[in-house]
Order: C-alpha cells, then structure tokens, then sequence
C-alpha cells in the first residue's frame, strides 16, 4: 500500500495522473473530505468547518514549489489573524508519506498560523477527492461548501478572494 500511496504521489507531482481537471470543479459541492490535523492527531472534516470560507493548499515537502506558497500563506493568516477568527480557515495538506515528516518541515519553517494537517491515504484521500493533480493546488471553499477556485496558488490573490467572499 505504501508503494501505491508514493507512486499516485509522485505522478501528482508530476502532473502525470490527470483523473479531471481541477478547474471542472468550480461550483461544485466540495468533497467531505477529512484531514488529521499534525498538532492534535485529531480527524477535521470539512462538514465540520461549514459556515466558513476555506482554503486548502496542497503541498509536500519534497515539492520545491510547494514552499514559497505555504510561506505566504502563513504571513498571510497571522496577517488576518483577527479578523478571520471563527470565520476562515487555512489548512495546509501534506501528501508527504507521514505527518512526521511535514512536522519537522512546519516547525522549521514556523508555519505555525495555518492549521496543519495531512493526508492519509487510500480512497478517501483528499488530495484524490479534490483531484489535486499537481501540487502545490489550492481549493477555495465558500460558507456554503461550494468550490469558488481552484488552481496553483500563485495564480490566485487569496487575501482579496476570502476577504470578498466573508
């Protein structure tokens, strides 16, 4: 199973497993996808998070690209910290092979101000559910769980999106 879950991952960062585009999904029902949160080991489902915007951004930390976005990222929510309290939320998803290994790139990184999570695998893997075929891939999720964008995050004014949308 480990060698399937490294292989759909690497063709991911590849750009080599294309199930659908990723643009196809705007206006769609978001997946119920959850995630296990790196800091508590605890499951966050994104029905649990319905009535706030949220923005996934899919990363690994083998993927060169991937770190400059979630940076940003992280500048970017303790930024808003307050004023998106209780009404956004950031997750960054790893699709590393273990929670361990994203770990120890957050704490060297600092990003400490999105909330962390990783992707387990098997079919209700997230990164799948999203069709994240390339990394990094961001989702932008609306209060009522509907897809507003989805794309590389460079491509999107994040700030300005959620704060239109709250």
């Amino acid at each position: 199973m480990k060698i399937i879950h490294h292989v759909i991952y690497s063709l991911l960062c590849l750009g080599l497993f294309q199930a659908c585009s990723p643009k196809s999904q705007t206006g769609i029902d978001a997946p119920n996808a959850s995630f296990l949160e790196i800091a508590t080991n605890k499951k966050i489902s994104l029905k649990e998070l319905k009535g706030q915007i949220v923005y996934i951004d899919f990363w690994a930390t083998w993927c060169g690209p991937c770190q400059a976005p979630m940076a940003h990222l992280n500048e970017v929510a303790l930024k808003n910290k307050n004023k998106w309290q209780g009404k956004v939320t950031i997750i960054g998803a790893s699709i590393d092979r273990s929670p361990q290994v994203a770990l120890k790139r957050i704490k060297s990184k600092k990003w400490s101000h999105i909330t962390q999570c990783w992707c387990e695998g098997g079919p209700q893997n997230p990164s799948i559910l999203f069709k994240a075929n390339t990394i990094p891939r961001g989702v932008l999720i609306d209060k009522n769980g509907k897809i507003l964008w989805s794309g590389h995050p460079n491509k999107i004014n994040l700030e300005d999106k959620i704060n239109e949308h709250l």
